[in-house]
């Protein structure tokens, strides 16, 4: 049998636990494999309307793709060591 070298395991927003995730981190442990963690997250249109709250953010994206970053350290924070995150902006 033909052992598995890399994982790419892709989060879907708002995940907060995940059971593939767990069996993709089972199946890297057991074949000795790279895991990666990726999620896409869109750009966001240049003429889309904001309301601009009091504590608006000056770059809508950066701020997306930081509360998204922040939610994927904390899906994966139980196993840091083994995982790595790809930000992706298409």
């Amino acid at each position: 049998m033909q052992r598995i070298k890399k994982i790419l395991y892709v989060a879907a927003p708002g995940s907060v636990s995940d059971a593939a995730l767990e069996q993709a981190v089972a199946l890297a442990n057991n074949n000795q494999a790279s895991l990666t963690v990726v999620r896409v997250i869109d750009k966001l249109p240049v003429n889309i309307n904001i309301p601009k709250p009091v504590l608006s953010p000056e770059d809508p994206q950066a701020y997306i793709v930081e509360e998204h970053l922040k939610e994927l350290q904390g899906l994966i924070s139980p196993w840091t060591p083994l995982c790595q995150i790809i930000g992706v902006n298409s």
